[in-house]
């Protein structure tokens, strides 16, 4: 081959790949410069010292987020969308009480005081049962022994003033005006006797006196006799009156 030839050949060649060299070079150097840039524009910028001073945690970016931190009790910056550094501090506060007072030892404590109280009430409803079961059998055993007593009749003409005063639903007032009464004249009647006497003046009054023994010139009221439904009825409601 002729020299003259191939050293141009050659210088050419030689040349192409030095500019391909340099082609390759700048590219990739610009490459590196649009990766560095985009680094550079990625990394997140450190948080201002307002942002710091108002607010507890990362930026709030979603309204899911912003909603639930405030179902958990955090108020909103609005300013920053970020929870309040206030309401941090007073959600950590309560929900540390709330963990102090839900402790297992606290909660073994209330337990037991439920427990006591519950054994205390227990106690107490058994013996008040057993003082009205008490209350009922002595109220049954008065009036059985009232039912079953004699009735022993009091004449009005000739009852002592003792007598009287032994007589049941006659107090001392009515013994007097009856002993007040007696020497004037004699009760010729259960209608003369309640004219007269203020104290037996009303139906009601009469037939207790009559349904204890209480008559005039040897009778008692009629209905009222103390052998009558009436009169044991009346006897019964003075035993439960007592009670």
């Amino acid at each position: 081959m002729d020299e003259g030839r191939v050293a141009p050949e050659v210088k050419k060649n030689v040349l192409s790949c030095r500019r391909g060299r340099a082609s390759m070079n700048a590219t990739l150097h610009g490459a590196l410069l649009a990766a560095a840039v985009a680094l550079v524009a990625c990394k997140p910028s450190e948080p201002s010292a307002a942002y710091l001073a108002a607010c507890e945690g990362q930026p709030l970016r979603t309204v899911a987020s912003r909603n639930q931190a405030m179902e958990d009790g955090y108020d909103i910056d609005r300013q920053y969308d970020c929870v309040t550094k206030l309401s941090a501090t007073a959600v950590a506060r309560r929900n540390g009480q709330w963990r102090a007072e839900h402790s297992p030892t606290v909660m073994a404590a209330q337990q037991e005081k439920v427990d006591r109280f519950k054994a205390e009430s227990k106690m107490r409803d058994a013996m008040r049962a057993r003082a009205e079961a008490h209350a009922v059998a002595v109220r049954e055993q008065r009036r059985a022994e009232d039912n079953a007593a004699a009735v022993t009749n009091v004449e009005v003409n000739a009852a002592t003033a003792e007598q009287l005063a032994k007589l049941h639903w006659l107090d001392a007032e009515v013994a007097r005006q009856i002993l007040a009464e007696r020497p004037k004249r004699r009760f010729d009647s259960w209608t003369d006797m309640v004219r007269r006497v203020d104290g037996l003046s009303t139906v009601e009054t009469a037939m207790r006196a009559s349904a204890f023994g209480l008559t005039v010139n040897g009778s008692s009221l009629e209905g009222a006799e103390p052998a009558s439904s009436m009169a044991r009825y009346m006897r019964r409601w003075r035993v439960d009156a007592r009670n």
